[in-house]
């Protein structure tokens, strides 16, 4: 910081890659899909966009990380992370529906992009913004913005200041609790 003031977690910007497919999910299980629901997880894929997505117009080729997948749930997609069904669920969804979901989650700042690849990342978003939205996996959708100082206390020990946040319920919680019984299992 002597040498440089810029703050990485606040002012820094990264495509935040799979780490942004949870987003996804929570905005498909709004939009009525379950875990159960099935996709193709063949890679690569073209997926058929309403608009024009990529250079190949209304196509847009994605890939996975891995091999071709055959027929898989959303759960199994989400543990395997799996492109080609994330970017057929973005489209299904609408990328728009997304945004929507990130913003409510606590990605405010960050400009965010509504077109099919946000759901694999391709807006950049800052690490505070992307804990902030996570938080919302531990809360069942019970989001409070981020803050710094939660407390000061003068020398004779009066509290001077002390943050108070006011918690919104971003959606369902039952969305949340479906999605995180999933992203537990990632890790392991």
């Amino acid at each position: 910081f002597e040498f440089s003031q810029f703050d990485l977690a606040v002012q820094g910007r990264r495509n935040p890659g799979s780490s942004f497919k949870p987003i996804g999910l929570a905005t498909a299980l709004e939009e009525g899909f379950t875990m159960g629901t099935h996709f193709s997880g063949e890679s690569p894929l073209l997926v058929d966009c309403p608009y024009v997505c990529s250079d190949r117009g209304n196509v847009w080729p994605v890939s996975n990380a891995g091999s071709s997948k055959g027929v898989i749930s959303l759960e199994a997609a989400t543990y395997g992370s799996v492109n080609t069904v994330y970017a057929q669920l973005s489209v299904a969804t609408g990328p728009d529906n997304i945004v929507d979901m990130a913003r409510r989650m606590g990605i405010t700042e960050s400009a965010l992009t509504p077109v099919p690849s946000i759901v694999l990342g391709s807006s950049a978003i800052s690490p505070l913004e992307m804990a902030s939205a996570y938080s919302n996996f531990a809360t069942n959708g019970l989001h409070a913005d981020d803050y710094i100082i939660s407390k000061i206390v003068d020398h004779d020990g009066n509290v001077v200041y002390e943050h108070s946040s006011e918690q919104v319920q971003v959606a369902d919680p039952a969305i949340f609790a479906a999605a995180r019984r999933a992203l537990v299992q990632v890790p392991r």
